[in-house]
């Protein structure tokens, strides 16, 4: 299976680059303290410190760091030119690692920051689990991690390492869903969901499928139909009454998984693991069911009130 994109590629070649500022925003993150600048100035190399007040810069304006070869130009002049040297004395491959670490520990020191170590990780998880069992989209997640690292004075770590932690912390509470599934499931209930990848009556559509429509038609043969796959979804409904209690999904979570059901092709469905499967479609038949009911009670109030519109016209 592929790995989940928290991102879209545009975005994250965008974040995993410096910030692109224009003339205004150039000069605003690279006016220097004279702290910083005296610091730049006790630096042997040219290399060192246009590298240095550059890195501070992007740093004040991201709270990340980047690779040197990824300097903007525009941005490697102006900086040469506050430390009175020229765009050709900085040479990113001879802006070493070793180099960059002991600014990058300099720099953190002047803005206030810490870095992003095992504190800051085991802090960020914490956030991220909380977050995923509220079922927040993944993008919304990875938005509200470089808030709360900037809020906490920790330094935003790369991109892939972010969204590592997101996928994990997903993946982990998928693990945990499937598992009570697993655990609450009885037989008579699991056959009950594997029936709904059955063929209907020997047809080319699956029963699933079926029940993955909802008309808003108020035909009497249309409403007829819609009452009875309500039927069919309360009889299910309740029988994984107790499985839902366990799982503990909240609104949020039962559309979420009942998502990845209405988005999948049934094909999709079944390369999924059983539990996941299972979880999924529990998903689905309660986000169904209120769907349904909904629907139903709209269709009746619409009906009534057409009942009245045409009762009250032959009155008159």
């Amino acid at each position: 299976m592929p790995r989940m994109r928290i991102l879209s590629a545009a975005d994250q070649t965008r974040l995993e680059q410096p910030p692109v500022f224009d003339s205004t925003e150039r000069k605003r993150h690279f006016d220097f303290p004279r702290t910083v600048l005296e610091t730049a100035q006790g630096m042997r190399r040219s290399t060192g410190r246009i590298g240095f007040l550059l890195s501070y810069g992007y740093f004040r304006a991201a709270r990340r760091f980047f690779a040197p070869e990824d300097f903007h130009a525009r941005d490697i002049a102006y900086v040469a030119r506050v430390c009175g040297l020229a765009p050709e004395d900085f040479e990113a491959a001879a802006y070493k690692e070793t180099t960059r670490l002991r600014h990058r520990r300099l720099i953190l020191g002047l803005q206030g920051f810490r870095p992003f170590d095992t504190a800051a990780e085991t802090r960020l998880v914490t956030e991220i689990a909380t977050m995923v069992r509220a079922h927040l989209k993944p993008r919304m997640i990875f938005g509200r991690c470089v808030d709360f690292l900037i809020e906490q004075r920790f330094q935003v770590p790369s991109v892939r390492r972010l969204t590592d932690l997101i996928r994990q912390q997903m993946a982990d509470r998928k693990r945990f869903l499937m598992d009570v599934v697993a655990a609450h499931l009885t037989p008579t209930v699991r056959d009950m969901l594997d029936d709904l990848f059955a063929r209907d009556d020997g047809g080319n559509r699956y029963r699933l499928s079926l029940l993955r429509k909802l008309s808003q038609s108020s035909r009497p043969t249309k409403v007829r139909e819609s009452a009875d796959d309500f039927s069919t979804v309360a009889e299910i409904y309740d029988a994984v009454a107790p499985v839902l209690e366990a799982l503990d999904l909240g609104r949020e979570g039962i559309r979420y998984y009942a998502g990845g059901v209405l988005r999948s092709e049934m094909f999709q469905l079944h390369r999924r693991a059983e539990a996941d499967r299972h979880l999924h479609v529990i998903a689905f038949i309660a986000d169904q069911h209120h769907r349904l009911h909904d629907a139903l009670i709209d269709r009746l109030l619409s009906v009534v009130q057409s009942f009245e519109t045409a009762v009250d016209r032959d009155h008159k």
